[in-house]
């Protein structure tokens, strides 16, 4: 199974903050629901980054386990959906690290 073409069929992506998916779903164009795990270093910036670009949204790992983040996912993938469009042409087809490097500039 090829998880890039997985998550470019996606509506929405929920997942931890690991750069790859993050990544993906980013070239995709695809909403994020994004949530830390405790003792990864790189989750808080990824989270921030993500929530910064206007593309994605923190939930607490609770949140995750409870589905609570269910509520408004689609009114939230509506609106990160349209944010895509706004953000510099230089998120349009990236690679993994080349993305990766933008989020860690925001």
């Amino acid at each position: 199974m090829n998880y890039q073409d997985v998550i470019a069929a996606s509506d929405l992506v929920v997942c931890k903050a690991g750069y790859t998916t993050v990544a993906e779903s980013i070239s995709g164009k695809v909403p994020i629901i994004i949530t830390a795990r405790d003792g990864f270093i790189d989750d808080e910036t990824v989270c921030k980054g993500v929530e910064k670009l206007g593309i994605g949204k923190r939930i607490s790992n609770n949140s995750f386990l409870n589905m609570d983040y269910l509520l408004d996912c689609q009114e939230f993938a509506q609106r990160a959906k349209l944010k895509y469009s706004s953000l510099p042409k230089r998120f349009s087809s990236l690679h993994n690290e080349e993305v990766a490097k933008l989020i860690l500039s925001c």
